[in-house]
């Protein structure tokens, strides 16, 4: 066991508590030098990093207008910021160009294209039923990356996805528009639903030639603007319990997934550590504001958006915030900057992506989830299953933690939910040795 975790832990980079002044904060945030650390980066995800899919989907959440994309060189292209996305920054960094979106890609792009490609979809979550509007699920996203891959042999795919960085950055959605609209779900089983779900997801990429993974964990989504109290603008820290659950399952998962699958890695994308450094030490950052979007205007239904042709705030270089949900281009180059050449966290051991890259190994010390009791898990765990067509109940007279995790495995593949259920598998292929 301990060779494994030398050989390969969850590496747990980035995004926390050691920052640059404001002085040299823009300085630092700039690429110096061209990185050489990948080939190519796949990203999959939510609008935290949706590079412009949904401006190819009907009835979709779609800002392809001002003033989203306001300083980006080409304008509004359906990105929810003001500037480029933390997946487009992480590419600058990587010495890549930024990934195009999938679908605005031709058939012939699609199965051609070496240096990545982004399969993220605004509004979308892990689990297929959070489709508030239509959008790529993450199963669907992964179904698509399937297409640019399936008719490559072996020796092709080991050549093209041996040295690519997979980045997924999903969850928030889930939470917003299926967990806080039914109050009666258990925190922990839902959090082991998308940890099954996304599990299922990168186990599917990881046999189609997948093996460094960059997973992004749920920042606290109650004190992003639209949901902070209007009056005090205090944080909602209903919301962010849950959050916090999820979060650290996460790490759990990833830290099974790296002991078993030991020709990976896998990095867990504390953005949840950044945004809280960022409240704690906003001067640091450069940063003033952080309880106020940089779009300031409410919407019928309560929500901060930028409405189109909308004057934004100045001073967006400031801001946290650009609407009520997403961050601006600075906190977003914060994110992806720290992911390069981030600093070791005083209660865990760390390591940046940049020396991962150079061959360094480190251990990690993962928090975990307790366990479900026993009558909370028969109850829970029935109620859980019976929103998925009524599967029946748990009649087991106890529950561990892993007979849950079966459990909602096994009804998830059942019923067809999963990566897994929604294409044809490549066989495994043979893992090429890392350069």
């Amino acid at each position: 066991m301990e060779e494994v975790r030398k050989h390969l832990l969850v590496l747990v980079f980035l995004c926390l508590l050691w920052s640059p002044s404001a002085r040299k904060a823009n300085k630092m945030l700039r690429p110096t030098r061209n990185f050489e650390l990948t080939d190519a980066l796949y990203v999959f995800g939510d609008s935290t990093v949706d590079a412009g899919n949904n401006k190819f989907i009907e009835r979709s959440a779609n800002v392809t207008f001002l003033p989203y994309g306001i300083d980006f060189l080409d304008g509004p292209t359906a990105r929810f910021t003001n500037g480029k996305t933390s997946a487009d920054i992480l590419a600058e960094f990587l010495g890549l160009p930024i990934p195009p979106p999938f679908l605005s890609l031709s058939e012939s792009e699609k199965k051609n294209r070496r240096a990545g490609i982004n399969f993220a979809s605004g509004g979308c979550g892990i689990l297929p039923k959070t489709k508030p509007l239509r959008c790529l699920s993450l199963s669907e996203q992964v179904q698509h990356f399937n297409s640019t891959v399936w008719h490559l042999n072996a020796l092709d795919r080991i050549d093209l996805l041996a040295d690519a960085v997979f980045f997924i950055s999903m969850g928030a959605n889930d939470y917003i528009f299926s967990y806080f609209s039914n109050p009666e779900q258990d925190a922990e089983v839902f959090a082991l639903l998308l940890a099954v779900e996304l599990e299922e997801c990168m186990n599917n990429l990881h046999r189609l030639g997948a093996s460094t993974f960059v997973v992004n964990n749920i920042g606290p989504i109650g004190c992003i603007p639209e949901n902070r109290n209007e009056a005090t603008g205090e944080c909602d820290e209903k919301k962010n319990e849950p959050i916090n659950v999820h979060n650290n399952n996460l790490a759990k998962i990833l830290g099974e997934m790296a002991e078993k699958l030991t020709d990976s890695r896998f990095f867990l994308a504390d953005s949840h550590g950044l945004f809280y450094a960022i409240l704690a030490y906003p001067g640091f950052y450069g940063i003033k504001e952080t309880r106020k979007a940089c779009c300031r205007e409410k919407t019928v239904d309560g929500r901060w958006e930028c409405k189109k042709g909308d004057t934004p705030c100045i001073n967006r270089e400031e801001y946290l915030f650009f609407d009520g949900a997403h961050f601006s281009e600075v906190a977003n180059r914060y994110f992806a900057w720290k992911c390069i050449e981030g600093r070791a966290r005083a209660d865990t051991q760390t390591i940046s992506l940049w020396q991962a890259r150079r061959g360094l190994r480190a251990g990690a010390r993962v928090r975990t989830v307790p366990n479900i009791s026993s009558v909370r898990a028969r109850e829970s765990i029935a109620y859980e299953l019976s929103l998925y067509n009524k599967l029946g109940r748990v009649t087991a007279p106890e529950l561990s933690r892993e007979a849950t995790v079966t459990a909602i495995s096994r009804h998830i593949r059942r019923h067809k939910m999963t990566c897994t259920a929604r294409f044809p598998l490549i066989a495994p292929m043979p893992r090429s040795r890392r350069r």
